[in-house]
């Protein structure tokens, strides 16, 4: 585990030394200070083995990177890279901030040192062994292996898929290159028969095709229910068995080409992503992230959280990842409003059941994507636009007065951690 000596450039002093040890002054960075805490360093890796510099002096780091993978550090108790991305280093650097890259250190039993922003891999169970319910309630992703999914994990080819057309057209989404934005939507709808879209995916090389299945009738009515709507197949998948069956919304099939992103974004309801065939990649980001990924609606204006571009989008560095790779067998639990992009690394087929976990009459009746917001939170939105325009006619010192008093109040009352320092409660 690569971990990585900070100094901060600006008072030229060592935040951490060898063996750990940590001084106290608040360090400042790119506008974000930290208070750093004695004893943090000491832990230094996963593996119990304390990080060592290769070479004499310590190496240049960027402190917003030592914060992320400090609060991270204290977060989770699984593996995971705190790593530094060179595009990161670039932009610090383009800002007028000497950042360099620190290639001296090595944990002295890992010997990693690459340079790469930081990921947390998504906490994995054995099926067997879990309890769905304390899953749920702590409000993290997890990966639930060795699912019995039944024969479509053998079967599912893309030969057996295509042979079972039930005959109705499908809508899929087309596009010419790899990465799907729905912003601004580089794709096409296309109708077409089931066993085509999969046959595309499949095989093509010059385009890009996903599927997600709607229902067979009344499409914009009713939500998918995959046995309902593909029922040469149903027999084929089992459901897992702690899925909450009196509380599924709907039940809806993916298919996608290989390589194929999908842009980030969250829902409002628990849903558990089943992996058939095919291996993706699923980056995910917590609720608590929300102001750093330049939202639209429920989407990101971040096309790509792979590769992003800081300079246009400099918050993105300050939000940690989450990364699954899953496989067939695999489902993955995604809490509701924790957003989420997916990358299939082949040709891949999965199900994705969601269901309401809060009263019912929170949600909106007409959707039947799972992804509108609750009905309060609508109203509450309501809200906020009617007291934007109260403060609109007020001269601009006090719109800026009065605007500080009212992130104040919701910071208060309904934050779980202050956006701005510590509040008075």
């Amino acid at each position: 585990m690569y971990i990585p000596w900070i100094r901060c450039i600006q008072g030229g002093s060592d935040l951490c030394a060898v063996g750990g040890g940590l001084r106290e002054p608040a360090w400042q960075l790119s506008s974000h200070t930290v208070q750093q805490r004695r004893g943090v360093a000491q832990q230094s890796c996963l593996h119990g083995e304390q990080s060592v510099p290769r070479s004499a002096g310590f190496g240049v780091a960027n402190l917003l990177a030592w914060f992320r993978y400090h609060q991270a550090f204290q977060m989770l108790n699984r593996e995971f890279d705190a790593m530094i991305r060179t595009d990161e280093i670039q932009y610090l650097q383009k800002q007028g901030i000497l950042v360099e890259l620190n290639t001296a250190t090595q944990c002295s039993r890992c010997g990693s040192d690459r340079g790469q922003k930081m990921k947390l891999d998504v906490h994995r169970v054995l099926a067997g062994q879990i309890d769905f319910l304390d899953i749920t309630e702590k409000r993290e992703p997890v990966i639930v292996s060795g699912l019995d999914l039944g024969p479509c994990v053998k079967t599912w080819t893309p030969e057996y898929l295509s042979m079972h057309d039930s005959g109705l057209p499908v809508v899929a989404h087309v596009s010419q290159g790899p990465d799907l934005d729905f912003l601004s939507k580089n794709f096409t709808y296309n109708t077409m028969p089931f066993s085509e879209v999969v046959t595309q995916a499949a095989t093509s090389t010059s385009s890009f095709y996903y599927l997600r299945s709607l229902a067979s009738e009344e499409k914009t009515k009713s939500p998918a229910e995959f046995s309902r709507d593909f029922p040469t197949l149903a027999s084929d998948f089992h459901l897992p068995d702690f899925l909450p069956r009196d509380r599924i919304f709907s039940s809806v099939l993916r298919i996608a080409s290989a390589n194929l992103s999908l842009w980030t974004h969250y829902d409002v309801m628990d849903n558990v992503l089943i992996q058939v065939r095919g291996e993706k990649t699923v980056t995910l980001f917590s609720p608590s992230d929300a102001l750093n990924l330049y939202l639209q609606g429920d989407k990101s204006l971040v096309s790509s959280v792979e590769e992003p571009d800081l300079g246009k989008f400099p918050a993105l560095a300050k939000a940690t990842r989450f990364e699954a790779v899953l496989r067939p067998g695999d489902g993955l639990f995604i809490p509701a409003l924790w957003f989420h992009s997916v990358r299939s690394a082949s040709f891949t087929v999965s199900i994705n059941v969601f269901w309401r976990h809060l009263q019912e009459s929170l949600y909106d009746k007409k959707d039947v994507y799972g992804n509108k917001d609750l009905l309060p939170a609508v109203q509450a939105m309501h809200g906020v636009e009617k007291a934007l325009r109260h403060l609109k006619s007020l001269p601009k010192d006090y719109q800026d007065f009065y605007a500080r008093r009212l992130i104040r109040v919701i910071e208060t009352n309904f934050l779980q951690s202050p956006l701005y320092g510590e509040t008075n409660k």
